[in-house]
């Protein structure tokens, strides 16, 4: 009976270094696996940065656009020279 008693106390050792083994390379995998989802949201902000900046850069293009569109001349060019339109008399020389 004592000689069982020493193979199960040098059995448990050797147990004990593969669970740690186990659990440190399973602890090491989910390190290694939180850290390329945080580089790849890391890559998917910097992707949703860069369009925002884009949208934004032409939202100012398409503001000034607009601006120059509504302009009273141009209006008044076109409906002149390409509506055969012409500017009423008594009516000011500028609109706007």
């Amino acid at each position: 009976m004592h000689r069982t008693r020493t193979k199960r106390t040098a059995g448990r050792p050797l147990a004990s270094w593969y669970g740690a083994i186990i659990i440190g390379t399973i602890l090491m995998f989910l390190f290694v696996s939180e850290q390329v989802c945080i580089v790849s949201l890391e890559h998917r902000v910097f992707d949703i940065t860069e369009e925002i900046n884009a949208l934004e850069r032409e939202v100012d293009h398409l503001g000034i656009e607009v601006s120059n569109l509504r302009k009273g001349s141009r209006i008044k060019h076109i409906a002149v020279e390409y509506l055969g339109l012409q500017v009423p008399e008594g009516m000011p020389e500028t609109l706007f």
